[in-house]
């Protein structure tokens, strides 16, 4: 079997997965365990806690909104999409990529400055390792 030939015309993970088996037990020495496991692409649990947490707590000071209002506000004018004229879709957080989690925190970040608003010392602690997570791939 040739290693371009591996996943070619393969219909379901088992057969991909037999495939990968026959490949490691036959052609790769010395032998060892691989294990495959599913991997999220959702958003991150600092992304999350960064957002719902410090991010969302700096803009409740500027803007006087409660918490969920807040939220609703920032998701409608960062990720509603018009799925047909004057039809309306707001994705909510837990369905967006680790990716668009990031894009959408960086976006309600500046718009927060643009408009006045600054984090504390403890919400800028936050800030900053949200951003070495962000820069750095972490967990």
């Amino acid at each position: 079997m040739r290693k371009k030939e591996l996943f070619v015309h393969k219909n379901t993970i088992e057969e991909k997965l037999k495939d990968i088996r026959y490949y490691i037990q036959n052609h790769i020495k010395p032998s060892f365990w691989v294990s495959i496991v599913p991997v999220s692409t959702s958003r991150t649990a600092q992304q999350n806690s960064f957002f719902h947490g410090p991010l969302i707590d700096a803009w409740i000071r500027l803007s006087g909104y409660s918490e969920e209002e807040q939220k609703g506000v920032l998701k409608d004018h960062f990720l509603k999409t018009e799925v047909a004229p004057g039809t309306y879709y707001v994705k909510d957080t837990k369905d967006l990529t680790v990716a668009e989690m990031s894009e959408f925190i960086d976006k309600c970040i500046d718009l927060l400055f643009q408009e006045g608003g600054n984090l504390t010392d403890n919400e800028g602690q936050h800030f900053g390792e949200y951003k070495k997570l962000k820069v750095g791939g972490g967990k």
